[in-house]
C-alpha cells in the first residue's frame, strides 16, 4: 500500500487499483477482488486485449484521470475565488473568510499580524487576528502600467491570482528590492528547471518497475545555482526580473534492484552553464551543456556488455511563460555541436508544470508535471513523462520539494541504452532548486 498523492489517496496493488482522493471528494474503485481480471474466463467472449496489457495500461490511465480531476477542481475553485474577490472589490467589502483551492481538511491556524494605521503612534503596534488565506484587494498586487519591470501589452500587467495572498513572500513589500543592479550569488533562479525533465540538475530518487528490467532505482545527484545577476532582488514580488548566469551539474546513476543486487548499471554525467533572462511572466534561456554516458563496473563484469561512448555538447535555446501563478508552459530546442556513440544533433522539449507558487506550510499542495523529450537519435521519438503528487515550498519562487507518482514511456532515460524502450511506473521524491 503506497500513498502516491500525499493527500490520503492510496493505491492497493492487487492486480487492479483502488483510489481515493478525499480532498476533492473523489473515490474511484476498481476490482475490490471481484473484477474480471480475477475471472477472465467469464469475459472471454468480449474479445478484450490480454489481461497483462490491461494491467499495464490501467495504472497510468487512472493516474492521468485523477490528476485531471484534481486540477479541474483547483481551477474551478480558483475561478470561484476570483469572482468572489471581484464582486467584493466592486462592492467595497471584504469577506470575513476565504476558501483556498483544495482546502485542507484540517482547521486553518490563525496568526497574529502587526499593523499600524496613520492615526497610531509609530512606536506602538496594533495586534489583530486574521485567518490565513483571507484575500487582500487586488490593488495591493497590481503592478503599475508604468512599471519598467512589466513592459509589453496591457494584458501582461493584469493582476495575478495568488492562492495564498497572506503569505509574507507574496506581499508587495518586496518591491523595495526592485532596482536593477549587479548581484553576486543570487538566492533563486530566474528560469526554473522542468519538473518532469529527467535530465535536469536536481536531487531526486525514483523507484520504478519495468517489465523488461524489473525493479530499478534511478537517482539524480546534482544542483543548479545562480552565480551573477543583473536585475531585481530575490524579494521582488511575482517573478524575478533581469539577466542571470547559472551553473549546473549532475550525475544520474541507475541501480539494479533485481534479486537485491544493487549493482550500478550506468550513469549519465552532465555539466552546463545557462544564461537566463526574465521579464514579467516570460523567461528565456540560452545554455551550453556537456553530457556523457558510462556503464557501471558491476554491470560490465556481470553481463560482459560493450560500452558505447555516448557524448553530447549542446547549445540550448529555451522559453517559458506563466499562464497564471500556478501554471507554467515551456519549450526548448537543442543542437549538439559535437556528438559520438550514436547521438545526433537535434533535440526538443516541451511541457507544462502545475505547482504551488507560494509557501505551502506543512500541509503542502498538489502538483502535476508533463514533459515530452524528442531526439533525432531515435528518429524524433523520445519519451513522455508524467509526474503527479504533493509538493512543498518554503518561500515564493524558492526551491520545491515533491513526492508522488512517476510514469515514463519511451526510449531509455539512461542514454548508454538510448535506443532501448522502457515503460516505468513507480514512486519518486524530488528537490528542485
Amino acid at each position: 500500500m503506497i500513498d502516491i498523492l500525499g493527500c490520503g489517496g492510496f493505491w492497493y496493488f492487487c492486480g487492479c487499483e483502488t483510489f481515493s482522493l478525499p480532498a476533492v471528494g473523489v473515490r474511484a474503485t476498481h476490482c475490490q477482488y471481484s473484477c474480471f481480471m480475477n475471472r477472465p474466463a467469464q469475459f472471454a467472449s468480449l474479445a478484450l486485449p490480454p489481461v497483462r496489457l490491461w494491467r499495464r495500461a490501467l495504472g497510468p490511465l487512472c493516474a492521468i484521470a485523477l490528476s485531471l480531476m484534481c486540477c479541474s477542481a483547483a481551477f474551478a475553485q480558483a475561478d470561484d475565488d476570483a469572482r468572489t474577490r471581484e464582486s467584493n472589490n466592486q462592492a467595497g467589502t471584504r469577506p470575513a473568510t476565504a476558501t483556498r483551492p483544495l482546502a485542507r481538511p484540517l482547521e486553518r491556524l490563525r496568526r497574529i499580524r502587526f499593523s499600524q494605521t496613520a492615526d497610531e503612534d509609530p512606536a506602538s503596534e496594533d495586534l489583530r487576528f486574521e485567518s490565513i488565506g483571507t484575500p487582500r484587494p487586488f490593488s495591493s498586487h497590481r503592478m503599475s502600467q508604468d512599471s519598467p519591470f512589466m513592459p509589453g501589452p496591457p494584458w501582461l500587467n493584469e493582476p495575478l491570482w495568488i492562492p495564498e495572498p497572506d503569505c509574507v513572500d507574496c506581499e508587495f513589500a518586496g518591491a523595495t528590492d526592485s532596482e536593477w543592479k549587479w548581484r553576486l550569488l543570487p538566492r533563486d533562479l530566474i528560469f526554473k528547471s522542468y519538473l518532469a525533465g529527467t535530465k535536469e540538475s536536481r536531487i531526486s530518487s525514483v523507484w520504478f518497475h519495468d517489465d523488461g528490467l524489473g525493479r530499478q532505482w534511478d537517482s539524480t545527484l546534482g544542483a543548479r545555482v545562480g552565480i551573477l545577476r543583473f536585475g531585481t532582488g530575490d524579494d521582488f514580488p511575482f517573478y524575478t526580473q533581469g539577466w542571470q548566469l547559472d551553473v549546473e551539474g549532475a550525475a544520474t546513476p541507475r541501480l539494479d534492484l533485481v534479486d537485491g543486487r544493487r549493482d550500478l548499471v550506468s550513469s549519465d554525467f552532465r555539466i552546463g552553464v545557462p544564461v537566463t533572462y526574465g521579464r514579467g511572466r516570460y523567461q528565456a534561456k540560452f545554455a551550453y551543456y556537456h553530457l556523457s554516458s558510462h556503464l557501471g563496473d558491476e554491470f560490465l563484469l556481470r553481463t560482459g556488455a560493450t560500452r558505447i561512448n555516448f557524448v553530447r555538447d549542446v547549445l540550448v535555446w529555451g522559453h517559458s511563460y506563466y499562464v497564471n501563478d500556478w501554471l507554467r508552459t515551456y519549450g526548448e530546442v537543442g543542437y549538439a555541436l559535437h556528438t559520438d556513440g550514436g547521438s545526433e544533433p537535434w533535440e526538443f522539449q516541451l511541457g507544462f508544470d502545475l505547482a504551488p507558487p507560494c509557501p505551502t506550510g506543512i500541509h503542502g499542495a498538489p502538483f502535476l508535471a508533463v514533459n515530452a523529450h524528442l531526439r533525432e537519435a531515435v528518429d524524433f521519438g523520445g519519451a513522455f513523462v508524467l509526474q503527479t503528487g504533493w509538493a512543498w515550498r518554503q518561500r515564493r519562487g524558492g526551491p520545491l520539494a515533491r513526492i508522488g507518482l512517476h510514469y515514463y514511456n519511451g526510449k531509455s532515460s539512461q542514454w548508454e541504452f538510448f535506443n532501448q524502450f522502457e515503460e516505468q511506473l513507480g514512486f519518486g521524491m524530488w528537490y528542485d532548486f
